[in-house]
């Protein structure tokens, strides 16, 4: 069954008018793009066996493969966000030869392909694609990976053996069990699960796949029991009232026909899972403790383990405690830190790469102050400006179309929980948020692209006056 909407009044439908065709080299360059991002969300798949790994080294003959062809055959135009996104790259080059003369080969290495191994998709993302329907194939292969991360975790809830796939992972929250699903862990799982929820409510149309995807939306964030989970889901929400239902005169006067669609379907999902729970006491007492425990680990309330804190107190925790000693490290391993402060500290003072290789490595949990110790302040404002640059194109392309607005709401929402996980270079969220940075960065879908493609900028908005107002969009 197609995603897509068979009504030509649909936002969809009005996005996929009039685009151009497609050559067969850049269907083919598509392919193997397409390709790249599974090997990258499937990362996990590598534990079953050594060939595997083997196997997944195609990612690197592929990266290397359409970076010569971008370079070599096709025509781009090198605009602003994607200068950013080159700089940024190309400081990093810069941070690994930094580590290689402070700590060696090894851990610049390590670190170099850690940190830059989904950012990569950037610069493919803002040349390759040429409409959004190969986007939303992109789009399509995510979804699909976060529902076969859901059944991981449903077959190890029902007793199945996962040790492949789980190795030694054991955690807890209060007294129950945590899962590492084929998703990474919990964490992962439950922030994406924030992101399903998004894009199923808002980008999504057959009511039965809505359904499904919003069901392993739900299972995801209660048996994650992630803090961050939770915080997403409201932040979403959140958002979605604000620019999706709300109106920009009054954000609180709500439509009512969208209102009741999303209610209707959050209910029949809720049913959905009713009706499945019901059939088993158990499985009901087992939402219900696992619900329970989130909640009150979110809200720091008695979870039985002494050592929980609350979203506030953890985020807390991860903005200003792990950061200072993170600094503090830094400085007693630097013999001048005003110029660390400037270049950063280099890949061996932080992250999970130099963690695994060496001693007196800090793992902030926090994307932001991970990018301050490996690259200082300069690759801080670097980030800082490639995030403004994208939230203020897609601010603009969300008045041209719905389907810009729920991208726009799922880039908030990540960027959202960059303040307690590395987003940048985790696959399953960090290969969705750079996927957007290189969408946006891509010159045929600035506001000029899409008034010459046919495509229908939304009621109540003056089409010409938004592109006179905006030439650089």
């Amino acid at each position: 069954m197609s995603i897509y909407p068979k009504k030509s009044y649909d936002y969809c439908a009005n996005l996929f008018i009039s685009m151009p065709k497609t050559s067969f080299v850049n269907r083919l360059d598509i392919y193997l793009f397409y390709i790249l991002f599974a090997l990258i969300l499937l990362y996990k798949v590598q534990l079953l066996s050594p060939l595997m790994v083997a196997v997944f080294k195609i990612r690197y003959v592929l990266y290397i493969y359409l970076y010569l062809r971008i370079a070599i055959f096709y025509k781009w135009e090198l605009n602003t966000k994607k200068l950013l996104v080159l700089i940024f790259l190309y400081f990093t080059i810069f941070i690994a030869i930094h580590t290689y003369f402070l700590y060696g080969k090894d851990v610049a290495i390590a670190g170099l392909t850690r940190f830059i191994n989904v950012a990569l998709l950037a610069p493919l993302a803002s040349v390759l694609f040429e409409n959004l329907k190969q986007f939303q194939k992109f789009i399509n292969l995510w979804l699909f990976v976060i529902v076969i991360g859901g059944l991981t975790l449903i077959y190890q809830l029902l007793g199945g053996d996962l040790s492949w796939l789980v190795e030694s992972y054991i955690a807890s929250r209060g007294i129950l069990l945590r899962f590492n699903t084929l998703l990474g862990g919990p964490n992962t799982g439950g922030m994406a699960s924030a992101i399903t929820y998004i894009i199923a409510l808002l980008i999504i149309r057959p009511l039965a796949v809505k359904i499904v995807l919003l069901t392993v939306a739900l299972i995801l964030l209660i048996f994650s029991l992630s803090k961050a989970a939770i915080a997403g889901w409201i932040i979403a929400t959140a958002i979605i009232v604000c620019l999706k239902v709300g109106k920009r005169s009054n954000i609180f006067k709500i439509n009512r026909t969208k209102f009741q669609k999303m209610t209707t379907i959050m209910i029949v999902t809720l049913l959905f899972i009713f009706c499945i729970t019901t059939y088993s006491s158990p499985i009901r007492e087992y939402i219900v403790k696992y619900a329970t425990i989130a909640l009150l680990a979110f809200t720091g309330g008695d979870t039985g383990d002494p050592t929980s804190q609350s979203v506030l107190e953890d985020l807390s925790m991860r903005m200003i405690s792990m950061t200072q000693k993170g600094i503090s490290l830094a400085m007693e391993q630097s013999s001048f830190y005003p110029l660390n402060f400037l270049v950063g500290s280099s890949f061996g003072i932080a992250g999970s790469a130099a963690f695994q290789l060496k001693a007196d490595v800090i793992l902030p949990h926090n994307t932001f102050s991970e990018i301050y110790l490996v690259g200082g302040i300069l690759l801080l404002f670097i980030f800082g400006l490639i995030l403004v640059k994208t939230w203020s194109r897609l601010w603009l392309l969300n008045k041209v179309n719905d389907y810009y607005k729920a991208l726009l709401i799922v880039f908030l929402t990540i960027v959202a929980y960059m303040p307690s996980y590395p987003i940048i270079y985790e696959p399953i969220l960090g290969s969705l948020f750079w996927l957007i940075v290189g969408l946006v960065a891509n010159s045929n879908f600035s506001l000029k692209k899409h008034s010459l493609n046919g495509v229908s900028i939304s009621n109540g908005v003056d089409r010409q006056k938004l592109i006179n107002e905006n030439p650089d969009y």
